[in-house]
């Protein structure tokens, strides 16, 4: 029996749940909490997917659009509350084009 915690992310586009699509090709998921740091500055996301067929970089979500997302473990799952897309890039590396 495998008793290790499930991993769990939640991702919404507009409203749209997209966890499906883009769950396969998740490279890197990681979220920073700003509250500590400086209180003017907003929480930041980043999802970095890999993209060799270029799904992404050809479909790529609308700069605004909102971005609802929910991480952790199975038992243990944290609403990081919405976040409004503001930048994206596409970048190479061994595993080859990825957009993040």
């Amino acid at each position: 029996m495998d008793n290790r915690l499930k991993p769990y992310l939640y991702v919404e586009i507009n409203n749209i749940a997209v966890s499906a699509y883009i769950t396969p090709f998740i490279v890197e998921f990681s979220y920073l909490d700003n509250d500590g740091l400086t209180q003017a500055k907003s929480d930041d996301i980043i999802i970095t997917v890999e993209d060799t067929n270029e799904f992404f970089s050809k479909n790529p979500p609308a700069r605004g659009s909102s971005l609802k997302v929910k991480f952790g473990y199975e038992d243990r799952i944290r609403s990081a509350g919405v976040f409004f897309i503001d930048t994206y890039d596409f970048i190479w590396n061994r595993q080859g084009r990825l957009f993040r």
